[in-house]
């Protein structure tokens, strides 16, 4: 679980160094798949200062995007993990 978060920070931190600045209003929402949408929402709102969502429960507020975690039973590997 720690690898998969820590694989998942590395890879959103390289793709923001690497795409151009984005306003928020330009992504309304991202799904991404986790093993457990409770812990993700407790993760992401600790280390990415991000906000759970009023409406439910499995989503968190990151400076206006929406980011919906969609849980799966892992597979033991990174597949069907993005």
């Amino acid at each position: 679980m720690i690898r998969t978060r820590l694989v998942l920070a590395s890879a959103l931190s390289a793709a923001a160094l690497a795409a151009p600045p984005a306003d928020a209003a330009d992504y309304h929402h991202v799904h991404l798949t986790v093993s457990n949408a409770t812990e993700a929402v407790r993760w992401y709102g600790q280390h990415f200062d991000c906000q759970p969502l009023s409406d439910r429960d499995d989503g968190i507020d990151c400076a206006g995007v929406q980011v919906v975690f969609d849980a799966r039973p892992t597979l033991g590997s990174s597949e069907r993990t993005g």
